[in-house]
């Protein structure tokens, strides 16, 4: 049986600094396999443009039935070291389909650089532990130019401003 995992949004997701979080697939559709077990998925940032101090993955855990004996909680953990966030949880693919969908991206830095993220999701059903299904998204970043606020003005000022490294310098008094 084939598995696969259905993108339905544009391929690239834009995301402009100082913005918060975005879901990276709201509709993000994980088919082939509705009748087996889903025990984990994989949703990476690539290393190629990964950023440790500036790129994250953000996921709250999920519980479906509540309040049954068959519930079920899909829990998440993300390694900040590589970009990797591992989410766990015996589940069928509908509900991996819907903890999927609530993975968001943030990037943290005030200065991130402008290059674009891929996030790979891979979601491994039962049985050998091999990813059986995987699909991607692009991630735009698009930094803002941040206006300096001048903190003195007079003889002596100057403000230096090119988008890049933004500063005010200030000579001392002598």
């Amino acid at each position: 049986q084939t598995f696969h995992i259905a993108i339905t949004q544009p391929a690239t997701l834009d995301f402009q600094e100082n913005s918060t979080s975005l879901t990276i697939h709201p509709n993000i559709h994980v088919l082939g396999g509705s009748s087996q077990t889903v025990t984990t998925a994989t949703v990476t940032i690539d290393n190629t443009n990964f950023k440790q101090y500036e790129d994250a993955l953000i996921y709250e855990p999920i519980t479906f039935n509540y309040f049954t004996e068959n519930e079920v909680t899909v829990t998440g953990s993300y390694n900040r070291s590589n970009g990797t966030l591992t989410l766990l949880g015996n589940a069928t693919a509908e509900q991996y389909e819907i903890a999927l969908s609530r993975v968001q991206y943030i990037n943290k830095s005030d200065n991130p650089t402008d290059v674009d993220k891929t996030v790979n999701f891979e979601v491994t059903y039962s049985g050998d532990g091999s990813p059986t299904a995987v699909g991607s998204r692009d991630v735009n970043i698009i930094p803002v130019d941040d206006t300096p606020i001048p903190v003195r003005s007079g003889p002596g000022f100057s403000l230096h401003f090119d988008g890049l490294d933004d500063f005010v310098e200030v000579p001392w008094d002598s």
